[in-house]
């Protein structure tokens, strides 16, 4: 075991494991996969488009949505860019980055 942990070498970890399902939802009855290595390329495309959208460390990361693959997603670029968070609450924040994550009425914001 090493004291080496980041989210980083977390995801590097999850880009090895390749097409191996890292997430399966039951979703209307029917099983829906997503594997590790589109999880990992997910979750840095979307950190990628919020620190372009202006999220920067350090600020406070507002996740609502279902609990589903999307969110998973979320949870892991909003790691990425060492947001804090992601906290669940019902303060608004002071902005919204980009659009909805979900079609199921996700929604991520940060107090930046």
């Amino acid at each position: 075991m090493t004291d080496d942990w980041s989210i980083d070498s977390l995801l590097r970890g999850m880009q090895d494991r390749g097409d191996a399902p890292a997430i399966i939802a039951l979703d209307e009855g029917r099983g829906t996969s997503l594997g590790y290595r589109a999880l990992t390329e997910q979750a840095r495309g979307l950190a990628a488009g919020l620190k372009a959208a202006g999220a920067q460390a350090g600020e406070r990361a507002l996740i609502i949505g279902p609990n589903d693959a999307d969110w998973v997603v979320v949870f892991l670029a909003v790691a990425v860019l060492a947001l804090a968070g992601p906290f669940l609450t019902s303060v608004e924040p002071t902005r919204t980055i980009g659009r909805p994550f979900s079609s199921d009425g996700g929604w991520l914001g940060t107090d930046g």
